[in-house]
């Protein structure tokens, strides 16, 4: 097993935790009824899951073969570079009551939360809200699904063809279930 592969098995644990977590506090506090609600468990829930971000960047950074961004890149960067080809900002995830998500689209809002949490917890860790946990936890996922394609073991997608879509559109019918059940259906990067 290579030092990546056993990167992405500690990933996906982590993924599966946060996955765990999101549905214990949705069977509490659902989020259809409450897409504003605060809390500190939602805020380390956010916090956490955009940490797994990074790493899942970064690790699709390096099996790409993806430059080493400037000083000031950032994630913000390194997405921008893994979305070239929008590989990631043609994802749609839409939950069982028929709300989209789209956390790709080039804003990256839910990443500024986490940035401003980060630097300023006392005063921006009430802008932290539900649906801004569920955004990040579909920007995983979307990240997850491509990092678990590179190690497939049955058709692995070799190098950059990770991160095109024509890859994407012959491979949308793989079949992919969240453990906290709230999204019904993944549609898969297509050409636009």
């Amino acid at each position: 097993m290579t030092y990546a592969k056993q990167e992405l098995s500690l990933l996906n644990k982590i993924v599966d935790d946060i996955d765990l977590q999101l549905k214990e506090f949705n069977e509490i506090v659902p989020y259809e009824y409450n897409k504003d609600a605060y809390s500190p468990r939602l805020v380390n829930l956010f916090l956490t899951t955009c940490t797994v971000i990074e790493s899942f960047c970064k690790l699709i950074q390096v099996e790409c073969n993806l430059p080493t961004l400037e000083k000031n890149g950032g994630i913000r960067g390194l997405l921008k570079n893994i979305d070239k080809n929008g590989v990631l900002s043609n994802m749609e995830w839409i939950t069982d009551f028929n709300e989209h998500f789209q956390p790709f689209d080039g804003v990256y809002d839910w990443w500024s939360k986490n940035n401003d949490a980060k630097h300023d917890l006392k005063t921006n860790i009430l802008n932290i809200k539900y649906r801004d946990v569920l955004t990040t936890i579909v920007a995983l996922h979307s990240l997850e699904r491509l990092a678990n394609a590179k190690f497939d073991e049955i058709k692995p997608v070799i190098g950059l063809d990770l991160l095109n879509i024509a890859t994407w559109e012959k491979k949308s019918n793989r079949w992919y279930k969240t453990t906290h059940d709230l999204f019904h259906t993944f549609t898969a990067p297509r050409s636009i």
